[in-house]
C-alpha cells in the first residue's frame, strides 16, 4: 500500500459526506475544487471513495473526470471498490472497473474487495463481476498453519 503523506485536514471535508449522502453534488463539487479533488477527510477517505460508499454516481463520475486518483487508499487500506463492494452498490462497481481501478488492492489487513465480499455476503453478481474484471479467488485461510509455534 502505498502511504499517503499525514496532513492538516479542512474540516469542511470530514463533514462533506453529509451533502454527499443527500446529493447535494454543487456544494460537494465546489469544495473539492477548492481543497483538491483528492484531499482526504480525517480517516483518510477521499471524495471518490466516500462518493462510492453512499452510491452516488454522478459524484464518482465527475471525481474521476477531474483527476480522483481511482486507487487511492484510505487510512485503512481500502479503496473506493473496497466501499461499494462492501455496499453493494453495483451500478458504482461498474463504473470503478470500467475506469480500470486495480481489483486486488489488499487494504492493511490484506482483504482485497473480493475478499471483503465473499466474507459479507454481498450480492454474488458483484463476485463474477470482480473475478471477470481479474480479481484473483479468495482463498480459505489456513488455520492449521496460522496458529503453528514457528
Amino acid at each position: 500500500m502505498a502511504k499517503q503523506a499525514k496532513k492538516k485536514v479542512d474540516k469542511r471535508i470530514d463533514s462533506s459526506f453529509i451533502n454527499i449522502t443527500d446529493k447535494n453534488n454543487e456544494a460537494v463539487k465546489k469544495l473539492f475544487l477548492e481543497v483538491g479533488i483528492n484531499a482526504p477527510d480525517r480517516d483518510g477517505r477521499t471524495l471518490l471513495i466516500n462518493a462510492s460508499c453512499y452510491d452516488n454516481q454522478p459524484l464518482v463520475e465527475w471525481a474521476l473526470k477531474n483527476g480522483a486518483d481511482i486507487n487511492y487508499q484510505d487510512n485503512g487500506g481500502r479503496t473506493a471498490l473496497h466501499f461499494a463492494v462492501q455496499k453493494n452498490v453495483i451500478n458504482i462497481i461498474k463504473v470503478l472497473l470500467e475506469n480500470n481501478i486495480e481489483v486486488d488492492n489488499p487494504d492493511v489487513n490484506g482483504n482485497t474487495a473480493l475478499t471483503m465480499g465473499v466474507y459479507n455476503n454481498c450480492n454474488p453478481e458483484i463476485v463474477t463481476l470482480l473475478v471477470n474484471n481479474g480479481a484473483k479467488p479468495v482463498s480459505p485461510p489456513d488455520f492449521k498453519n496460522m496458529f503453528k509455534n514457528n
